[in-house]
């Protein structure tokens, strides 16, 4: 699961605005999870698909209202459900006694580039873990439905804000022996099935994993 909520991070809840339906794709290279990914927001509700995960393709869908997640993997046909409340409390639990300085904010590289047509700033974060560059785009037309996904990455991963200026197009990850570059290939208004957002017929429920237990 941490495999695929990191992945998630490198895809980079404001609702967009007129609650308009968006399709986001993005192309992962590196990595377990290596393959497309695709995310579909539909109001307040948001689904990421994965092509590949330790158990094949895997989707995590999100209600932003209640924080309710549900994890599923397709090739064995498991559904995985989290309240808001277990969430919190396994984010809770997972953040404990960790320092702050080992996750420290992006910086301005001060170098600009261009992204799928688009000029975006160049910003870094160093940590003990590697190094994480961002390309970061400012008043994307799309700006309202990325950043939906960018606050549903932070929810997801436990980050939260990155405090970057504006909207992420591509991310390379350099720790150690792995390297993965995420970048979004397209992004589009299309009316999604809200039938999207629900746990398919067929699936066997699996327990989530409960919180570890602060010592």
């Amino acid at each position: 699961m941490k495999l695929i909520l990191r992945s998630v991070v490198c895809l980079c809840l404001v609702v967009p605005t007129a609650w308009a339906d968006w399709v986001i794709e993005s192309k992962i290279e590196g990595g377990a999870t290596a393959g497309n990914a695709v995310t579909k927001i539909k109001g307040d509700k948001i689904r990421m698909d994965l092509s590949q995960g330790r158990f094949g393709p895997t989707s995590v869908i999100l209600d932003g209202k209640t924080g309710d997640m549900i994890n599923l993997m397709h090739t064995p046909k498991v559904v995985m459900k989290i309240s808001g409340a277990a969430f919190k409390e396994q984010m809770t639990a997972a953040g404990k006694g960790k320092d702050p300085a080992a996750n420290p904010k992006p910086e301005p590289t001060g170098q600009k580039e261009m992204v799928g047509g688009y000029e975006c700033e160049i910003w870094k974060r160093t940590s003990e873990k590697g190094t994480v560059t961002f390309w970061v785009v400012k008043n994307h037309p799309q700006e309202a439905a990325l950043k939906v996904l960018a606050k549903t990455v932070g929810t997801l991963s436990g980050e939260g804000d990155n405090g970057l200026p504006g909207q992420i197009l591509r991310t390379t990850r350099d720790l150690g022996q792995l390297q993965v570059r995420t970048e979004m290939i397209s992004i589009k208004e299309q009316e999604v099935d809200a039938k999207e957002f629900e746990a398919p017929e067929g699936y066997r429920e699996m327990s989530a994993p409960s919180a570890p237990v602060a010592k």
